[in-house]
């Protein structure tokens, strides 16, 4: 996270001295800003806002596993889905 914060500044301070240097016209860098900005919140989201996965969650997968077919101790199916068993057997 921290290291495409930063990134996202470097960028973002290249593109505003690239608009200021050609004449501070349009600020089209604000589309590059936004839209970057709108991938960090993104990252953001998902490495601080989601809950953590609990002991229930786990029983819950484990039973919708078993209910499937699939072994939950060996998690086959999270592993490799059924539809791609096939193609990826030589590589497992």
């Amino acid at each position: 996270m921290e290291a495409s914060l930063v990134a996202w500044l470097l960028v973002s301070a290249a593109l505003i001295g690239i608009w200021w240097t050609s004449g501070a016209g349009y600020f089209w860098p604000g589309w590059v800003l936004g839209l970057g900005a709108v991938g960090l919140l993104r990252n953001g989201w998902q490495a601080f806002g989601r809950r953590p996965v609990s002991d229930q969650d786990i029983l819950r997968e484990a039973a919708r596993l078993r209910r499937s077919g699939a072994d939950p101790e060996t998690n086959a199916e999270l592993i490799i889905p059924a539809r791609h068993r096939r193609r990826h057997r030589s590589r497992w």
